[in-house]
């Protein structure tokens, strides 16, 4: 007879016992209590601890190393922190100092209206408290613009030259908006004087 078969009248006067042999067994089971001795507990739990213990020794000696490395320059992670931070900040130092040495408005040729106009750059740069002291603000920055090869490098050296202060250059892809309006914001800033 099939136990699962509901249309069986034989099913519904007899019922099966499935689970009979399994409590008759555990009612005769002898039933002993192992409480473990101190010494088995001890051992228990360092069994349970060194694994974890080896992870954390291993993970904050990785960390370290890693930490020393970084703050070696001459190391490969010390490459990656410095260029990433170069990345990640845009704005950060960079080395626009050129050296100037004997550019004049004599070297200065073709071009007499320019050289005209950049001279009271010049006396600004030379005699700042002259014009301070009138009330006048300084200037903070002069921005030349024009084709490529008529002369605009030259004439800022040549200011910087008569002026005897360091030249600063930077080419239009250090101006590049890395983030939206950030070097827009830092361009009007350097000429603002704010």
């Amino acid at each position: 007879m099939d136990p699962l078969e509901r249309n069986s009248d034989e099913g519904k006067e007899k019922k099966y016992n499935y689970y009979k042999g399994f409590f008759d067994a555990e009612k005769r089971r002898e039933v002993v209590n192992h409480e473990p001795t101190l010494g088995q507990s001890i051992f228990a739990a360092c069994l349970s601890a060194v694994p974890i213990a080896l992870l954390l020794y291993f993970v904050s000696r990785s960390y370290t190393r890693a930490k020393v490395d970084m703050q070696n320059p001459n190391s490969m992670y010390g490459q990656m922190r410095k260029n990433m931070q170069r990345m990640m900040n845009p704005a950060g130092e960079r080395d626009f100092r050129v050296t100037v040495k004997d550019t004049t408005f004599d070297d200065v040729v073709g071009i007499p209206e320019a050289v005209a106009e950049v001279e009271q750059y010049v006396n600004f740069l030379r005699t700042p408290e002259k014009f301070t002291r009138l009330g006048g603000r300084l200037p903070k920055g002069c921005i030349l613009t024009g084709g490529p090869g008529i002369g605009k490098t030259l004439l800022a050296k040549a200011v910087a030259g008569e002026a005897e202060v360091p030249f600063f250059s930077c080419s239009g892809a250090d101006f590049i908006e890395v983030y939206a309006g950030f070097r827009p914001q830092a361009r009007a800033r350097v000429v603002r004087g704010g």
